[in-house]
């Protein structure tokens, strides 16, 4: 055994193990590590996305895949990204077999085979897809593609009338084959409500625009007289089980829709009622005097007035028939659908009318989010060599650093798990409180470094970190001043910029900014 000094080596390791110990037992720094830690947790990155997802589902795919979903295969053709899935589905023809095969965590799953359609003389397999996402981040249309829509009520309208309008369009839209859309009452700052409804690329505004404007008011009148209204409709026939729908094909050509309702004992006396006193055609088949036809918003329904059998006068009907005609199959299909979705929900409280529409391709979505992550990487990197340009002391540029990139992650785990869904100006916003973030550690380092050789002690520094986080404060509750009633400017447009500000700057007045100070007091102290 030998005895002598412990090596230059030796002393430095010791220190330096000594140094993250001071910097790791104070709660503060361990609480942003911490917090980082499940923000990575929350946020999942997955470096090698494979496959596309799923974000809107129509007919003829609406019954056999959910949005969600990560598609890996169609056709034995493997799915890597937006390009495989436009290629394969491009050689896709009408009456087609489309077999999908989809994840469901890492399990492979085979959904139910389904054929294609031709819709608007195009190939139709119902499937609007995004890129994987590289985390569980939820991104906004802006980034992912799709259509945004603004609607209006005509009239003045409660809170309990917007949380009812937004519940009604959404079972509209469920019936008539849209699945989990992203429907979200807004208000502005003069107090006016809006419907937000952000919907797949892969449907058109028009073809629904009945289905979000229209209030639905169903009446079936004979002669003058009304016989069924909205509220007597018990149920509505959606497939021909149990009941009569069909769409079959005209001497003319053209094509003709039926579908049954189902009507309330009420409405059946009425029917009975009413047609207990008319007169009896002659001839055969005889035919009551007068037709029965049917009415949405106070418009007769083309095709769908209709001569009553001599059998049913007097009899309350309960099962009628609804009929309607259309040039094309499709045309048929869609008329049919838009009826049942308006028929089988209530009545809207008022109409609607469409203040904006906002649509971007999926491709561009993508591109806007590549074109941002890297002005976003770069950004950042500029930052930090000024920082460390400014100060030439490592010590001092590297806590700044640290704490601005827990910032980010912080603040994207937290929308993450708010199920926050991230735009353009949501990212907006995440920046302008990077940079609010930036400037209130410059301000620290700057008062904590003034003075320094005339009164060095522990507890004048201390003063000097106390008297920079007064002035964090205050351009903290200013920052929250303005983005609160910026959040409801605009019909909502502008609140992912103010609540991404708002989560932003708190993530750093309440986590970042005391674990910053606490390394820049430990940092200069040594």
């Amino acid at each position: 055994m030998a005895w002598g000094k412990r090596s230059n080596t030796e002393n430095v390791c010791g220190e330096e193990k000594m140094k993250w110990y001071t910097f790791l037992k104070e709660w503060r720094i361990t609480l942003m590590v911490l917090m980082v830690m499940i923000s990575i947790y929350a946020l999942k990155p997955n470096f090698q996305p494979d496959g596309v997802m799923i974000t809107g589902v129509t007919s003829p795919a609406a019954n056999y895949l959910t949005t969600g979903k990560v598609i890996v295969e169609i056709n034995n053709f493997a799915i890597h990204n937006i390009s495989d899935f436009n290629y394969i589905t491009s050689r896709i023809n009408p009456n087609d077999i489309v077999n999908v095969v989809y994840l469901d965590g890492n399990e492979r799953v085979h959904a139910y085979p389904f054929f294609a359609e031709e819709i608007n003389n195009e190939t139709a397999v119902g499937i609007s897809v995004t890129p994987v996402s590289f985390s569980d981040l939820e991104f906004g249309i802006d980034l992912k593609g799709g259509t945004r829509v603004i609607l209006a009520p005509n009239e003045t309208v409660t809170t309990d009338q917007l949380a009812n309008i937004v519940g009604i369009i959404e079972q509209r839209m469920n019936i008539y084959g849209f699945k989990e859309l992203r429907i979200n009452p807004i208000t502005d700052l003069s107090g006016k409500s809006y419907v937000q409804i952000e919907l797949p690329s892969s449907v058109g505004v028009n073809g629904i625009r009945d289905l979000l404007e229209r209030q639905g008011r169903f009446e079936a009148r004979i002669g003058n007289d009304s016989v069924f209204t909205g509220s007597d409709i018990v149920s509505v026939c959606l497939t021909n089980v149990g009941c009569n729908s069909e769409i079959r094909t005209t001497d003319s050509g053209t094509y003709a829709f039926m579908f049954q309702i189902f009507i309330s004992e009420e409405g059946a006396s009425r029917f009975a009622n009413v047609t207990r006193n008319l007169t009896r055609t002659i001839g055969t088949p005889c035919y009551l005097s007068e037709d029965i036809s049917f009415y949405l918003d106070n418009e007769q329904l083309s095709g769908s007035s209709l001569k009553i059998s001599c059998e049913l006068q007097g009899v309350s009907e309960r099962k009628p028939t609804i009929t309607g005609g259309a040039k094309t199959y499709e045309q048929a299909v869609n008329e049919m659908n838009r009826l049942r979705s308006m028929l089988q929900t209530d009545n809207l409280p008022v109409s609607m009318k469409i203040e904006n529409i906002q649509t971007i391709s999926p491709i561009l979505g993508n591109n806007f989010l590549n074109n941002i992550v890297e002005v976003f990487l770069i950004a950042i990197l500029g930052v930090d060599l000024i920082i460390v340009i400014r100060y030439r002391n490592l010590r001092l540029a590297i806590p700044i650093i640290i704490a601005t990139l827990s910032e980010i992650t912080i603040t994207l785990g937290v929308a993450t798990l708010m199920k926050w869904t991230f735009d353009l100006s949501a990212i907006a916003g995440m920046i302008a409180g990077i940079g609010t973030g930036v400037d209130d550690q410059i301000i620290i380092s700057d008062e904590a470094l003034r003075g320094r050789g005339k009164e060095e002690g522990h507890l004048r520094m201390k003063d000097k970190i106390k008297k920079a986080f007064f002035i964090v404060m205050v351009v903290f509750l200013m920052n929250i001043a303005l983005m609160v009633p910026l959040s409801f400017a605009g019909a909502g447009i502008l609140r992912g910029f103010a609540i991404t500000t708002m989560i932003s700057v708190s993530v750093g007045v309440l986590i970042t900014r005391p674990a910053f100070g606490r390394m820049l007091e430990l940092s200069i102290k040594e």
